[in-house]
Formats: C-alpha cells, structure tokens, sequence
C-alpha cells in the first residue's frame, strides 16, 4: 500500500477531530489528567501545523481555510478547558457540601453538649 504524507496527514487532521468529539461522550474525561493534556497538546500542534504549513495537497489558493480549521482546533482547545474547569469546580462543590455537613454536625454536638456537664463529672 502506497500512502503519500499528504494523504496522511489529512486522515490525522480527521483523526484529531474525531478524537476531540469522542471525549466529550467520555464521563470520566476530566479525571484522566494525561488525557486531558494529551488532546490539548495534540490539538494545539494541529493548529499551529496547519497555519505554518496549511492543509497537506491543498491549492496555495485556499490558505484561509487552513486559519478557519485552525481556530477550529483552537476552539476545541477553548471547550476542553472549560469543561475540566467545570469538572474541577463541580468536585470542589461536593468537597465543599461534604465539609459543610460535616461542620454543621460538629456545631450541633457542640451546642448540646455545651448544655451538660461531660459523663465523668456527673455522680
């Protein structure tokens, strides 16, 4: 089988934009840390590649389409970064609800205890 780059990097390119719509159907995404990272990395060697060197087999004439597709690649960086961010808060808020009960359970065993004396004094 004889593939040429052109061919190639275009099926990359298609590959990558796959791969970002696949990992927002992942529940778990904002978790995998390498992940995350990965695809942000991939997606912003994909945006710079295609502004320095364009769509591989593309006429000179359509270099606004390598800039559309760009920032295409730049928006789904944009996206993924806002949903970690959204993940993130949303662990912190559970973090913070689960720290907030467990303080107000704290104050109430305070304030009925403040009201007695402890077992040992008592005859």
């Amino acid at each position: 089988m004889n593939v040429d780059t052109g061919t190639l990097g275009f099926v990359g390119l298609i590959a990558l934009l796959a791969v970002n719509r696949l990992v927002l159907t992942l529940a778990g995404y904002g978790t995998w840390r390498w992940l995350f990272w990965s695809i942000q990395l991939l997606n912003l060697l994909g945006a710079c590649g295609l502004i320095v060197w364009g769509l591989p087999g593309m006429p000179p004439g359509l270099r606004l389409l390598d800039f559309f597709i760009a920032l295409l690649f730049c928006w789904h960086i944009v996206e993924n970064n806002a949903r970690r961010v959204k993940h993130l808060r949303g662990d912190q808020a559970q973090q913070d609800e689960s720290t907030k009960s467990r303080r107000d359970a704290l104050k109430a065993g305070l304030r009925r205890s403040a009201g007695s004396e402890p077992p040992e004094a008592q005859p």
